[in-house]
């Protein structure tokens, strides 16, 4: 349950990320995948596409496995002169608090190059689940090779087979991930292609997320969808998920500037969904609603 959790929240502020949409009551966000039937337009001027960086902006999601709370999801993107820094925080709520007490706290930066991809510079990472921590930290160089990394505490290899270092170079940490799907969304609309994949490597594993473009709804937003397909680092426990349950979520996105509005995917436990609650000026006015309520 709460790798799939993870793996929603991480890699779907794209995710990581639904109010506009008819319907549902607080615990359900009231999308529906019968939405994608019109042809996708996007506007000429989007937000960071002209040349110009986003201006910061922070967003508070929650998330709920049907109509019971599990967690906050808090993401802000702030520009800096060779691109964007961006940092996440995630905080389990309820009966997952209960359970798990998982935290969560990312931080990356990454730069833009003249071809407008982005290209990670640094990842870091921090969690928690049943008292159990974990910590990771990757350094990429101007070739987009990982120089420096440290995972603590160290992997079984027994268990989890390490990625090959060929396999890391022209990957995508989590985040940046975020970005650079973001830019081959806005290509693919204008090309006419429907579907890509962006390779990530987020210091355990190595995969490929790939992407498909359904339509876009009555309103311009648009529904895209993603799924997880394993490459190198994976321990054969979650292959076995992977194998039995690798669920396609369905990530609903704003044609002003194509970030999340909604997510949602189905498990084996019940249907996740993202709500987007507010957007705020920073990371600590969103945590600060998010905590009161």
């Amino acid at each position: 349950m709460y790798k799939n959790f993870i793996f929603l929240f991480v890699t779907t502020f794209f995710l990581i990320s639904c109010t506009l949409m008819q319907g549902g009551g607080e615990g359900d966000p009231g999308v529906s995948l019968a939405d994608g039937q019109f042809p996708v337009k996007i506007e000429k001027n989007q937000e960071g596409f002209t040349g110009e960086r986003m201006p910061r902006k922070a967003r508070w999601y929650r998330v709920y496995w049907g109509a019971i709370t599990v967690g906050d999801l808090y993401v802000t993107l702030i520009p800096t002169a060779e691109g964007y820094g961006m940092r996440s925080a995630i905080r389990s709520k309820g009966i997952a608090k209960v359970v798990s007490n998982w935290k969560s706290d990312s931080g990356a930066t990454m730069r833009i190059q003249e071809d407008g991809k982005y290209v990670p510079i640094r990842f870091k990472t921090s969690f928690e689940l049943r008292k159990r921590t974990r910590k990771i930290d990757i350094h990429w160089d101007k070739d987009w090779k990982v120089v420096k990394e440290t995972n603590i505490p160290p992997e079984n290899r027994h268990k989890r087979p390490a990625v090959p270092e060929e396999q890391k170079i022209g990957s995508f940490d989590p985040l940046t991930a975020v970005m650079q799907g973001r830019l081959l969304v806005r290509e693919a609309i204008l090309s006419g292609k429907r579907e890509f994949f962006v390779p990530v490597y987020d210091g355990r594993r190595k995969s490929n997320i790939r992407f498909k473009i359904y339509g876009a709804d009555k309103n311009g937003i648009i529904h895209t969808s993603f799924v997880e397909e394993a490459v190198s680092g994976y321990t054969n426990n979650e292959l076995k998920e992977i194998a039995k349950n690798n669920p396609e979520f369905h990530v609903y996105l704003s044609p002003k500037d194509l970030l999340p509005v909604a997510a949602k995917g189905q498990s084996l436990l019940g249907t996740a969904r993202i709500k987007l609650k507010m957007e705020c000026d920073t990371l600590k006015e969103c945590q600060d609603a998010g905590e009161a309520s």
